[in-house]
Parts: C-alpha cells; sequence; structure tokens
C-alpha cells in the first residue's frame, strides 16, 4: 500500500543468503510529522528460516530407532533440545544452515560458500565439527560444553562470510506537498 502524500518508493536489497528481495515500506499515517518506518526482508525470512530449521529438527527427533532402515539411533530431546540453542547461538551472525540427521542420533548443521565449508555434530553431551576453507587451514572444534560457545559462530562468520561484499541497497523516494 502506498500513501501519495507520503511516499517511498523502495527497491530490491540484495543478500548473498537470499539473492533479491524487497525492501518494504510501511507508512507512519497516524503520525505524519514522523519518518516512515523500512524493514528489510531479509531479517524477517532469516528469522522464518530459523524457526523452520528449529522445527525440522524437533521433526527429526519424533522419528523412532530405525528411521533410516538400518538401525539409526533416534534423536534424543537432549540432542535436539542443544542444537536448537546452537540454532538461537548462530541466529544473530550466520545465515540459517543446512539442517540434517545423523544415523548416530545427532544433528548436524553445516554452511557452504565460495569461501570454505563449515559442519557441526551435535549430540547429547558434546559436539564437534571442522570450517575448512580455500584461504586458511582447517580449524576443528570438540566440546562437552552443554551449549556451542557463541565464538564458534564468530570464527564461522569471519571464515565464510565475512568477505563477502556488502550488499547494495537501491533507493528511490517521492515526498509530495508533506504539511
Amino acid at each position: 500500500m502506498r500513501d501519495k502524500q507520503h511516499s517511498a518508493l523502495i527497491g530490491w536489497h540484495s543478500t548473498p543468503w537470499h539473492g533479491s528481495v524487497p525492501l518494504t515500506y510501511y507508512p507512519v499515517s497516524h503520525a505524519p510529522h514522523l519518518p516512515a518506518i523500512y524493514y528489510s526482508q531479509p531479517a524477517l525470512s532469516l528469522a522464518a528460516g530459523y524457526a523452520s530449521a528449529a522445527e525440522k529438527i524437533g521433526h527429526y527427533s519424533a522419528w523412532g530407532e530405525g528411521w533410516d532402515g538400518e538401525g539409526a539411533s533416534q534423536i534424543s530431546a537432549e540432542a535436539a533440545s542443544r542444537a536448537k540453542n546452537a540454532l538461537q547461538t548462530f541466529s544473530w551472525l550466520l545465515p540459517v544452515p543446512e539442517i540434517t540427521p545423523n544415523s548416530n542420533g545427532t544433528v548436524s548443521m553445516e554452511w557452504e560458500t565460495p569461501a570454505g565449508t563449515a559442519n557441526f555434530e551435535i549430540g547429547n553431551t558434546r559436539y564437534a565439527g571442522y570450517v575448512s576453507g580455500t584461504n586458511f587451514p582447517t580449524t576443528y572444534f570438540n566440546e562437552t560444553h552443554k551449549n556451542v560457545d557463541a565464538c564458534v559462530g564468530a570464527i564461522v562468520h569471519a571464515f565464510l562470510f565475512a568477505s563477502q561484499k556488502p550488499a547494495d541497497i537501491v533507493t528511490s523516494v517521492e515526498v509530495a506537498n508533506v504539511r
């Protein structure tokens, strides 16, 4: 909805994870003297993506023993909870990972970019993983902490995502007879 009296046309926001997505314009019709509010769709999509990933983990943990037809262990409530906590830890800095159930009852999270790959496997009592790339040595993680440390997310971001060029934003603004 565009308010002709207080209007702005926002273009497209390009992100490395979502491609081009629209920026959304929300007019402040009850207080026209205040600036309009703009929300970037990628932030909303990212939150929805992380919610969907958490749902996948819950779905996978509902599968019983032998879910793969070859005797796979069920993902326990503890492993599922720890994986969902890791998602919360990563959500502030990383795009949504690929979520995969493993036959040993763990959950894997993976990110892949032109700069490299990161993979974490989260179980009942520990998590393990690595970050590997073309311009840096492989870094391994093997921890027994209850929750994945936020520093791990920062390392993944620094190795795989920090070198990406910031997205360009195209903006066109129209203002007509604002009183």
